[in-house]
């Protein structure tokens, strides 16, 4: 049974900045998929997460480097959770950007699909100035083609913008000489269910202005109810998977993109 904070929370949690103050072992694997890709470049490196969110990625990321890790927000209150829930020697959580360092390795996941089109470019030079001369940067974000699909704007009120492997790749290769696209695959990741009546009805709204507005304040758990309406099909827990297939890179939910200088 909930107490009173976690339903204040519940009905606080309007899907942009959920309060998690959880570990990274009792999160879905759609979100902690990168995370785990990124793991095997963190070896004695400094590392910076950027947009880090919940903080449960930058703790994971901890654990895998003697070395110091940041977690950087924007938003205060989402750092000052963290700071409070998450506690390691080498870890710590900033939303002061000008605080920031430069990084043997920077993770920037489900961020960049939130930056308005003309502030791309000074967000990717932001990114690059903080990255070490053979540093490496990787990033994720939805996969235009498959969450947004035929929509002039996101289905995600939230997203300002979202990408495909070429106009992403377009993107980067602006500021990183080497740019490579991976996507990230899930059977489970399919809005063409025929069933699935609610979403079909949230893409048509998704696309009404005063709709995206009351939408940014309603309370998730309501929003997922709507948009489980009709749905009769149930899905089973399953292992995403990476691939640099370009066609198949086309049928990912996430894009995952490794860049250097």
């Amino acid at each position: 049974m909930m107490n009173l904070t976690e339903i204040l929370n519940m009905f606080k949690d309007n899907g942009e900045r959920p309060i998690v103050n959880k570990y990274f072992e009792e999160i879905p694997e759609c979100f902690t998929f990168a995370y785990k890709f990124s793991a095997k470049y963190t070896k004695n490196k400094t590392i910076l997460d950027y947009g880090c969110g919940g903080g449960y990625g930058t703790e994971f990321l901890a654990r895998h480097t003697s070395k110091s890790v940041t977690g950087y927000d924007i938003d205060a209150n989402t750092i000052n959770g963290n700071s409070n829930f998450f506690k390691a020697k080498n870890l710590q959580f900033t939303s002061d950007l000008k605080s920031l360092k430069t990084y043997d390795l920077i993770v920037c996941f489900q961020v960049i699909e939130h930056v308005k089109t003309k502030d791309h470019l000074p967000f990717v030079a932001n990114l690059y100035k903080c990255l070490n001369p053979k540093g490496i940067l990787i990033i994720a974000t939805p996969n235009q083609k498959v969450t947004s699909a035929g929509l002039k704007k996101p289905i995600m009120v939230f997203h300002e913008y979202e990408f495909t492997q070429k106009s992403l790749i377009a993107l980067l290769s602006h500021a990183f000489k080497n740019t490579k696209i991976y996507g990230q695959l899930s059977s489970n990741y399919q809005h063409s269910e025929s069933t699935q009546i609610g979403y079909k009805v949230t893409r048509v709204i998704s696309q009404i202005e005063i709709i995206r507005f009351i939408s940014r304040h309603l309370p998730m758990f309501i929003k997922l109810m709507f948009m489980n309406f009709g749905s009769k099909k149930s899905y089973k827990v399953e292992t995403d998977s990476l691939t640099n297939n370009k066609k198949l890179i086309d049928k990912s939910y996430v894009l995952i993109s490794i860049n250097q200088k």
